[in-house]
């Protein structure tokens, strides 16, 4: 599938995946953390947003033991991934806002006739 995309969205893509790629660095060589506590990435990203992405799947929770009342623990590198796709269309200039609304929208119409 070939999917358009504005070279703005692209470049901010790809700064976005080296970053995560310098998050794993650091994780692998015991600089960073590879998991955080809930109420840091509630901290970081809002409490909200990180329980919509557990609900959805795209986070997972890590608890520490088997017990009630054990730590929940999430993994850095599925948060970081999880806000890469959910922030690429902010700080957009308003041309290429308009790119994506527009990229959506025919993708969309492609499932209009789909029956469920």
């Amino acid at each position: 599938m070939i999917v358009a995309m504005p070279e703005e969205v692209l470049e901010k893509i790809i700064k976005r995946v080296i970053g995560i790629g310098v998050k794993k660095k650091e994780i692998d060589i015991g600089e960073k953390p590879a998991y955080i506590s809930m109420n840091e990435a509630s901290k970081r990203y809002g409490r909200v947003i990180v329980e919509g992405w557990i609900k959805a799947g795209v986070v997972k929770r890590y608890k520490d033991n088997k017990r009630s009342n054990s730590r929940i623990r999430i993994s850095v590198l599925e948060l970081e991934a999880a806000a890469c796709c959910n922030n690429l269309y902010t700080g957009l200039k308003e041309v290429s806002k308009c790119d994506v609304d527009i990229i959506n929208q025919e993708r969309m119409s492609q499932f209009k006739d789909i029956e469920l």
